[in-house]
Parts: C-alpha cells; sequence; structure tokens
C-alpha cells in the first residue's frame, strides 16, 4: 500500500515539476518581443508636446508583440500619470502601485523615480528585448529631464540604470535612446555602455516634436536585427524632417552606437588627447585653428564633432604622429557608429559635417560637473584641463645642417644631421618620411647637455625625403619642432 502511494506521490511530484516547467517555457514563449519605456519629463516648455507624442504612440498601440509603457509629468500641479499605451486608448496605473510613496506630482528629475519606474515596468511588462527612451529637454553631459529646478545627470541616470538592474536581474537594454537635444555626445554613450548595446543621441537640438513615434513602433517585429533598429530610429527620425511630414526650424542629427566599440574608441582617443596635449607647448594656435573650424552647433559651441575634429587636426598640425593617431580615431568612430543622418534645413546651420557623436572642448576651463563623468579618467580630460594653461617657451632649436651627405661618391647618400638647442629637452624623436608621407625610419634618442651631433640616416632607395625632427622634455611635452622636406637623396647605384 505505502509502495502504491510512493510511486503515486512521486508521479504526482514530477508531474507538477514537468507541469511547472512545461508552463514557464511556454510562460516566456508569451512574453512579449519587446518592451518599449519611455521616461517623459512635460514638466517644462514641451507639455503640449508631450501630449502629441503619446498621440503617435496611441497610433500604434501595444500588440502581442510590443508593450508601450509611459511615466509622464506635465506642468500643472498632480498630472503625473502611468501609462500602458494601447491603441487609441491609455490604460492608466495607480503611481501608489509603483511606489507606495509616489504621489501625483512626480519629480522627474530624481533618479529614483527613473529607477523605480524601470522595476515597475520590468516587472508588470517583461519584454525579451527592452527600449529605454529619456524624453525632454537635453544639455548634453550636463543635464535631462528637467522638472522645475530638478534634473538628471548622466551619472545620476547611471546610478538609477545600476540599480534597476541589480534589483530585477535584467540584462541590458537593446537600446537606450533620448528623445532630447545635444544627448549625443562620446561621454554620455561610454558612462551607459554597460546597460544597453546601442545608444542613440543627437548631436544637435532636436525640433520640438522630437522622434515620430507612430513611424517607428510599428517596426518593432520578432526579427528585426539591431542593426535594422538602429536604421529605423535615425531614418524615421531625420527623414519625418526632411520630407517636410513634420515641420522643423533646425536642422537634425541623429545616429546610433555600438557599444561594444566603446572601449576601443576610449583607448583611440587617450592616444590622440596624448599626441595633442604633448603638441601644446608649440601648437596651441594650430590646435586652436583647428577647433575652431570643426563642426560645431550653434546651442553649445564648446561641443564638437570628434570624427570632424581629426580632419580638422590633420589639416592643421604638420606633425607625423598627431596624423597618423588623428587616423586611426576616425577610423575606430567609423566602428562604432552603426548609423547616422543628418539633413540641414535651408537656411539654417549646415550639418554635413556631422557624423555621429559630439565631445566636449571647452577654451576657458572645464566644468565642474564634467569631472563627475567617467571622462575624467581619460587623458582627453587632461588635455582639456591642460588647454588653458599658458604655453611654455620654445627651446630656440637650431639644425646645423640636415643635407644630404658626400661620402666621396659625389652624390648626397645620406643625411647627416646636428643641432643645438636652449631648454630643458630630454629626448629626441627623428622621422624619415619618403614622398608619400610614409615614415620608413625612426629614430628616438635621449638628450643630454644643449645638442645633438652626428645622427646619420640612409634610405635604401633614391629619392626625395623629408626628416621631421620633435624634441620633449621630461612630462612628454613638445619643446620644438623642425621639419625639412625634399632633401635629395642619390645612392648612385649600378
Amino acid at each position: 500500500m505505502s509502495r502504491k502511494i510512493s510511486i503515486a506521490v512521486a508521479f504526482f511530484l514530477l508531474s507538477t515539476i514537468f507541469g511547472q516547467f512545461n508552463y514557464d517555457a511556454s510562460a516566456e514563449d508569451e512574453i512579449p518581443e519587446w518592451g518599449f519605456y519611455v521616461y517623459m519629463a512635460g514638466d517644462n516648455t514641451l507639455y503640449d508636446e508631450l501630449t502629441d507624442d503619446l498621440n503617435e504612440m496611441k497610433m500604434v498601440g501595444s500588440s502581442d508583440e510590443l508593450d508601450i509603457v509611459a511615466l509622464t509629468d506635465k506642468i500643472n500641479d498632480n498630472d503625473s500619470h502611468l501609462y500602458h499605451i494601447q491603441k487609441h486608448n491609455l490604460v492608466e496605473t495607480n503611481l501608489s502601485e509603483v511606489n507606495n510613496t509616489w504621489e501625483r506630482e512626480l519629480d522627474m528629475g530624481d533618479g529614483d523615480t527613473l529607477r523605480d519606474f524601470l522595476i515597475w515596468a520590468s516587472d508588470n511588462f517583461p519584454a525579451k528585448r527592452k527600449i529605454l527612451v529619456i524624453w525632454n529637454h537635453g544639455s548634453g553631459w550636463e543635464k535631462v529631464a528637467e522638472d522645475g529646478y530638478s534634473y538628471l545627470t548622466v551619472p545620476e541616470i547611471k546610478n538609477s540604470l545600476n540599480e534597476y538592474r541589480e534589483v530585477t536581474n535584467q540584462s541590458p537594454f537593446t537600446l537606450i535612446g533620448f528623445d532630447a537635444c545635444l544627448m549625443g555626445m562620446f561621454e554620455i554613450m561610454h558612462e551607459l555602455k554597460e546597460h544597453a548595446n546601442m545608444i542613440h543621441g543627437s548631436e544637435a537640438y532636436e525640433p520640438l516634436e522630437g522622434w515620430t513615434y507612430n513611424n517607428l513602433l510599428y517596426k518593432l517585429k520578432r526579427n528585426l536585427s539591431d542593426e535594422e533598429l538602429a536604421y529605423h530610429v535615425v531614418n524615421d527620425y531625420v527623414e519625418s524632417y526632411r520630407n517636410g511630414s513634420v515641420y522643423t526650424s533646425y536642422s537634425v542629427t541623429a545616429s546610433v552606437v555600438s557599444t561594444n566599440n566603446l572601449e576601443s574608441l576610449w583607448n583611440e582617443l587617450d592616444n590622440f588627447s596624448s599626441e595633442l596635449n604633448s603638441a601644446l607647448p608649440i601648437f596651441k594656435d594650430e590646435i586652436n585653428n583647428a577647433r575652431d573650424n570643426t563642426q560645431r552647433f550653434d546651442q553649445n559651441p564648446n561641443y564638437r564633432d570628434l570624427y570632424d575634429l581629426t580632419i580638422q587636426v590633420e589639416q592643421n598640425l604638420p606633425l607625423v604622429s598627431v596624423r597618423e593617431v588623428a587616423r586611426n580615431l576616425r577610423e575606430e568612430i567609423n566602428r562604432t557608429v552603426i548609423f547616422e543622418d543628418h539633413w540641414i534645413k535651408p537656411g539654417k546651420l549646415n550639418v554635413e559635417r556631422a557624423k555621429g557623436m559630439t565631445i566636449y572642448f571647452p577654451t576657458e576651463g572645464v566644468k565642474s560637473g564634467y569631472g563627475n563623468l567617467g571622462i575624467n579618467q581619460s587623458k582627453w580630460f587632461d588635455f582639456i584641463s591642460n588647454y588653458e594653461t599658458p604655453v611654455q617657451p620654445k627651446s630656440n632649436f637650431e639644425i646645423v645642417n640636415t643635407k644630404g651627405t658626400d661620402t666621396g661618391t659625389g652624390h648626397n647618400d645620406s643625411v647627416h644631421i646636428s643641432a643645438t638647442f636652449e631648454g630643458e629637452a630630454s629626448k629626441l624623436i627623428l622621422n624619415m618620411l619618403n614622398p608619400n608621407g610614409e615614415i620608413i625610419e625612426t629614430i628616438v634618442q635621449n638628450v643630454e647637455g644643449n645638442s645633438i651631433v652626428n645622427i646619420t640616416v640612409q634610405p635604401n632607395k633614391s629619392g626625395n625625403y623629408s626628416i621631421e625632427l620633435t624634441l620633449y622634455s621630461d612630462n612628454g611635452l613638445l619643446q620644438d619642432y623642425y621639419y625639412e622636406e625634399n632633401i635629395y637623396i642619390d645612392l648612385n647605384l649600378p
């Protein structure tokens, strides 16, 4: 009897276990592919646009494959709302269900509000892939989601995302998008890279109408790839203004980057920054000219397109090492930006050289809040911190001889270099370049005293060559620079 009972109990337990397993698998299959969570901070001049964008979302609405959830706040008191957006309908949830301390007026500039919204949204509307949109005025790395005198900083957003994921054990978002001005910055993208596969931003102002949600949301289907999503987010936004279906008084920009490449981009930016920092004492004017000519955005003159900056630096600075790291950084930006587009409104700001992300490049000192970002650990931070420092004088470098040297054959078959200088240089770097500007030989030599004597270089082919000499101090700053081209070498080979 007991044996029969044991078998029955065992069968019941196994049935329960496997039944539950099958139920969970089925439940997982029933989870929508997409969760679209929108944090709409409209307690400011954008309160009318908030209603317009909710109406755009209602045109598509939630479905079996998509849940659209929005936390909203407008300009009046006691007008915060939490909506599950359905087709032609808003289904409201009591705010106390999210947090029992919440009342009808939320502070959208409080990171805890963002955190609690995301915890509730992912618990009540789970999805296989999730998109977070932060909606509001934006001022780049300085602030977003303004609510009266309150606002979110990028480190606050990062902390909110950290806490949200610790509580829920959620994977990174497929996309974090900013329906806000000036948020397409390297510093922002790198700060949030652990929390999303892709990050979207605009380098320039966004028009008041922002994203056209009705164009985007219906495309969120099960088989949509990340690359296709990036394309639609950027293209649908820019195209709606380009084709005139939505009015704008601005030119528009947008891009989506892959967070997987941002660490490599950080490393290339460090190399670029180190070279610029070293060159400051001699080439401050040239660097400043490069900055002045870089694509800017009228709303904040200290935000410059990073890609275009590398082009301007390469064109303005003669240093071979600087040109090389500029090209390397540009290549890494190309690998990082998944999709970028822009449109120039006739008569408005020319954004033709917008390539996906800006970087903060002030000329009169770094604002205090910038040091709270992770970028404070980069060499870019060191460079812009040093930028306003008075330029050190040159070392009075004087070349004795860089002409081809006749070694008894009647032909100049090598280059002999001697020089004297004043100052405290400790290292010399000599580059010989072929007619294509490629380095064919590099000599690095420690310097003692105030002279260098009898440095000889000899190429293996006859032709015209150039010599670049750079002197550096102990702290790596460029003390002086010398360049001579069209040095003819004739090896007199049979």
